[in-house]
């Protein structure tokens, strides 16, 4: 629940791949993912972004487009819909 908030919030996601993380996470739009035990690259991410506000700016705004594409309430109940809809065919 607290990537899927972080994104709402327009908060970059710096990340271990591992779980269901990228089911949530878009890795290199919403955030960013790595190897779960790779410190050092999650690091040097954190590093550059905080050095390229830039690319920082256009992931926060990414991670809050992607949140309401993908995870909000409404686009769930269209898929939930979209799958109702194909069962009843």
């Amino acid at each position: 629940m607290i990537f899927l908030e972080a994104q709402q919030a327009a908060v970059t996601i710096i990340a271990g791949n591992q779980g269901g993380v990228s089911s949530i996470v878009k890795d290199q739009y919403s955030g960013l993912l790595f190897d779960a035990l790779d410190v050092a690259a999650m690091t040097n991410a954190i590093t550059t972004l905080l050095s390229n506000p830039q690319q920082l700016q256009r992931l926060q705004q990414q991670a809050q487009k992607y949140i309401t594409q993908q995870h909000s309430i409404s686009a769930s109940a269209l898929q939930l819909q979209r799958i109702v809809h194909s069962i009843c065919e």
